[in-house]
């Protein structure tokens, strides 16, 4: 309660997140969400993340074997896999699992993900100068008076790929502030998109030119050490991901 008291991104980032949670539709609405449920789902039940074969169809991938796999990055499944084995822990007689499971998820992991995204925002801010109330404001515009309120209560994954952006952000005003660890938060950030899904990558372009400009300017507040961590994280991901 005391770090409530002190801090109001708390409270913003709690009302939030209790206002996706309440809005919610409690369902998986598109089919790249179920596609990415599914596939945690084969994980959990030792299938290895193979689909039904009449996925394939549906933006499944295809192997030349017959087998269909989910055309994604794996980030979101795996951030999915708690939600459904606490959901599996609960007990509901006469329910049907995968109701019980989606509805885990949905109100659950996507209305955290999207009060994250507003909070790390309104970190952001507070590093370039921005006066606490112009910080509140503006984040209750994007959070509540954007498209970001659409995609923040359902299953799609901009609210996963909004959460990069806005780790990158914070990273990023970290570095112009002079505070510690700015790079290894950008690489963080530019690494959850390229985990989430393919089409980020024109994003990731921007943001890596971005990135470099930063670095460049502000070379003399950031270490060595810094940079290597973020750069290896990067590549690790992005090798995690070739490799899947």
């Amino acid at each position: 309660m005391r770090a409530l008291k002190r801090s109001p991104v708390l409270w913003l980032a709690l009302g939030l997140w209790l206002t996706y949670l309440w809005t919610s539709s409690g369902g998986l609405e598109t089919s790249d969400a179920v596609l990415r449920y599914l596939t945690a789902r084969s994980w959990i039940e030792g299938h290895g993340g193979v689909l039904a074969a009449e996925l394939g169809w549906n933006g499944g991938a295809v192997l030349p074997d017959g087998r269909v796999y989910a055309f994604f990055g794996p980030l979101q499944s795996v951030l999915m896999v708690p939600f459904l084995l606490a959901a599996r822990a609960l007990p509901a007689p006469g329910m049907d699992t995968g109701v019980v499971e989606t509805f885990a998820i949905c109100l659950g992991l996507f209305p955290l993900l999207s009060a994250g995204v507003i909070a790390l925002l309104y970190r952001s801010l507070g590093h370039l100068g921005v006066a606490p109330r112009v910080r509140l404001l503006t984040c209750l515009g994007i959070g509540l008076g954007s498209l970001f309120w659409h995609y923040a209560r359902m299953g799609q994954e901009e609210s996963l790929v909004a959460f990069g952006f806005a780790l990158w952000l914070l990273g990023a005003t970290r570095l112009i502030a002079g505070l510690r660890s700015p790079a290894l938060l950008m690489a963080a950030g530019a690494a959850i998109p390229l985990a989430t899904r393919w089409a980020a990558a024109p994003q990731l372009a921007v943001l890596c030119a971005a990135t470099l400009v930063l670095l460049w300017r502000h070379r003399r507040q950031v270490s060595f050490r810094d940079v290597a961590a973020g750069a290896a994280l990067v590549a690790g991901v992005a090798s995690l991901v070739l490799l899947y």
